[in-house]
């Protein structure tokens, strides 16, 4: 029983370990509202994130200025907010502004988009 309680408090770190935005390339998603799988071949690990490019050139295009196309507020809920601790699941996730922001549940997602600037401004 030790065991399981221990893989399960274990889950979701090591979750966000594997390829975050469901294995989208992050850069076609900010920059073209694009859903396509990148390939682990072409993967790059920043913070607790692991980000999958469709090509060498989309991942050297992230490499120049990852900041651009990272999940933003370093993987906090973007409806809490960052000094909220609370966390953004990077399956769940929305493009605003150019920006891929990930939500700590799918309300915090729903609301966050009816009036996102309303959030971002308040960053």
């Amino acid at each position: 029983k030790l065991f399981l309680l221990a893989i399960a408090l274990l889950m979701p770190i090591l979750a966000q370990d594997s390829a975050v935005l469901n294995g989208n390339d992050p850069v076609l998603l900010a920059t073209q509202n694009q859903e396509k799988i990148g390939s682990p071949k072409f993967a790059v690990k920043r913070g607790n994130f692991t980000y999958q490019f469709v090509d060498a050139k989309i991942k050297a295009e992230f490499a120049k200025n990852p900041a651009k196309y990272e999940i933003q507020m370093g993987g906090a809920c973007a409806r809490m907010g960052a000094n909220s601790g609370s966390m953004g699941n990077p399956s769940r996730y929305s493009v605003y502004g150019k920006k891929i922001y990930i939500f700590g549940s799918d309300d915090c997602q729903e609301i966050f988009m009816k009036d996102p600037k309303s959030f971002i401004d308040k960053k």
